[in-house]
């Protein structure tokens, strides 16, 4: 049967564990309210309003880049402001287009876009994913105004064409030319003899040579188009004009050399510089014969014509890091007065780029090379791959072809030989220390495979409530050591309590309190013995 004593206690002590519990919940309610608080969705997109510096003409391309930048935080304190874009808005005109990203506005006004001011609205969004408890994200808007003026260009016509005439097998050119719209131009041709052609779209040159047999009269219709205006009909639409051209023979023309109507021989020689493979001849488009270096082909023209004769721009090696590439003019003429066609070959060898650990990004300018020439690249570092969160690699050093060793970023090399030069990266893992008490996020990088040695030096803090007021305080227990660095890791500090000096108070108290109850009974029977009577 318990005592009155032993239930007051026992209600003492549930009155206390109550109070303990009510006091960590408010700090973690108090606790949790404030890192929301942290939270801010202030965000701002400058300037609020802006008006391009110069106006939009009719059928001109444009691009302006507006000088848009944000303002406040998504997140108060450490946290940065997350990820901003642009996106489209509201009310842009169907000419205008606004890169998501960038916020560069570009476009083209055709002339059924009426002059005048238009006015729309682009914005920024800014998401930040470290806000607690949950992502924030934000908005602002800016308001643009672009100014449409008439274009007063003049249509688009191409100038009257002379009658030229042209002989047969011999150099002919002429240039067109057109006036209004911008002035940028593109030139085609339809109906030229064979062996000529547009040989410059942009300033309308026509030139070549007829070849033999096609003297005669051409009904030749030139069009031009402007691509300085917007690619539509409505802005400047292509027009054409034809005109006559003559082709005179070439047994006709004057001089010493006219054009024999027997045979002719023509020969076709490879330089010894193809030391593998063998090139392929192509005469009049139509493969004729395969040749190695310092062999040669004679073939016979009847009637002697002149003849285009074109062999394989690079010929592939023995094996797939040598190759043989064409130095001489490629295609070349054959005629009466030039019945040789030679063509050279120059050795290249392939450099290939790698990394090491193989999935680093791989160093630029992998491809063939010309023996003696110079080979240049530049490794990246450091790099942080993606999907390794916690690894970056740094460069060590280049491995050559040879097994030579190169140190330095930028490479430079004379080309000798083919292979691969690897550049060689050195590993780091992360090593991330991470307190709660209080808060501490400190990282740093360690070689792999290496020992990392830490100390945060952290000291004991109060507990809260009660039993910090008795001076219990919460110690860590792993805020020094080491970790063998064999991936990323993160170091979690652990904190215990230690309620040596509240034991010690209250074990005071309660003696205290014992000792006066120990007292007061004690005293209290004195006082109820009764009297002795005489």
């Amino acid at each position: 049967m318990r005592s009155p004593n032993s239930n007051k206690g026992q209600g003492a002590t549930s009155i206390f564990k109550l109070c303990v519990f009510i006091t960590v919940v408010c700090i973690l309610a108090m606790a949790a309210l404030a890192m929301n608080m942290g939270c801010l969705t202030v965000f701002t997109i400058f300037p609020t309003t802006w008006t391009a510096p110069d106006p939009v003409t009719q059928c001109v391309p444009f691009t302006y880049d507006p000088p848009f930048s944000t303002a406040g935080p998504i997140c108060a304190g450490d946290h940065p402001a997350g990820f901003v874009f642009y996106w489209p808005g509201t009310g842009i005109p169907a000419w205008v287009q606004v890169n998501p990203v960038s916020g560069v506005m570009s476009g083209c006004a055709d002339i059924t876009v009426a002059p005048g001011p238009y006015t729309f609205q682009v914005g920024a969004t800014g998401f930040n994913i470290d806000c607690w408890p949950s992502p924030i994200t934000a908005d602002s808007t800016s308001t643009v105004t672009l100014n449409v003026i008439a274009n007063p260009a003049a249509p688009l016509s191409i100038d009257p064409v002379l009658y030229p005439s042209a002989w047969e097998n011999m150099p002919f050119s002429m240039t067109l030319s057109a006036t209004g719209c911008s002035g940028s131009y593109s030139w085609s041709a339809a109906g030229l003899p064979p062996g000529l052609t547009v040989t410059d779209n942009v300033s309308g040159v026509i030139s070549g040579a007829p070849l033999p047999g096609t003297c005669g009269v051409y009904t030749v219709t030139v069009t031009c188009s402007d691509t300085g205006f917007c690619p539509t009909s409505a802005c400047c639409p292509p027009v054409s004009r034809p005109f006559i051209l003559f082709v005179d023979c070439f047994g006709l023309m004057p001089g010493p050399y006219p054009y024999p109507a027997g045979s002719c021989d023509f020969t076709v020689q490879i330089g010894p510089g193809l030391t593998q493979g063998q090139a392929s001849v192509i005469v009049d488009g139509t493969l004729r014969t395969t040749l190695a270096g310092g062999g040669s082909d004679t073939f016979t023209s009847i009637p002697c014509q002149s003849h285009t004769v074109q062999v394989s721009d690079t010929v592939q090696g023995f094996d797939v890091n040598t190759r043989f590439k064409v130095t001489s003019q490629n295609p070349q003429t054959v005629d009466y007065t030039n019945n040789t066609a030679r063509f050279d070959y120059a050795p290249e060898v392939s450099i290939n780029t790698a990394s090491s650990p193989a999935g680093v990004t791989q160093p630029p300018n992998s491809g063939f090379y010309a023996v003696g020439s110079t080979f240049i690249s530049t490794a990246p570092s450091p790099v942080i791959p993606d999907g390794q969160q916690g690894t970056k690699y740094i460069f060590r050093d280049w491995k050559l072809p040879d097994n030579s060793i190169s140190a330095g970023r930028d490479l430079m090399f004379t080309v000798n030989a083919g292979g691969t030069v690897t550049s060689e990266y050195d590993t780091y893992y992360l090593l991330t220390l991470q307190s709660q008490y209080p808060y501490v996020l400190e990282t740093q990088w360690e070689p792999k495979d290496s020992t990392a040695t830490y100390d945060l030096a952290l000291q004991p803090i109060p507990m809260q409530g009660f039993w910090g007021l008795l001076g219990g305080v919460m110690r860590p227990i792993n805020a020094s050591g080491t970790q063998l660095m064999t991936a990323p890791y993160t170091q979690v500090i652990e904190w215990s309590y230690d309620f040596t000096i509240p034991i010690i108070i209250i074990s005071v108290i309660l003696l205290l309190i014992i000792g006066l109850v120990v007292f007061l009974i004690i005293r209290s029977k004195r006082t109820k013995q009764p009297v002795t009577q005489p």
